[in-house]
């Protein structure tokens, strides 16, 4: 996830990511997931929050992987985009 932050803090969203719980190793089918829910939530945050910053979350529990990515942007929230 840190590669992938940087990459949008490069490209113009200020982003942090945050770790709860005991990060543990994933199966790969589950690791690519997050990573690519992850990747695709902050391309949407760079594309159609307008001015603003992002914050990953993730959770790690036993038998259990939670992600919260949140934006504080000023989008229209229609969901419209180019």
């Amino acid at each position: 996830m840190d590669i992938l932050a940087e990459q949008v803090r490069a490209a113009g969203l200020p982003v942090e990511i945050a770790i709860e719980g005991e990060p543990m190793e994933l199966p790969p089918g589950i690791d690519l997931s997050a990573y690519r829910i992850v990747q695709e939530a902050l391309t949407n945050a760079l594309r159609h929050a307008e001015p603003a910053r992002a914050r990953v979350c993730v959770r790690y529990a036993p038998d259990e992987l939670e992600l919260e990515i949140t934006d504080d942007g000023t989008g229209t929230g229609d969901g419209g985009g180019s």
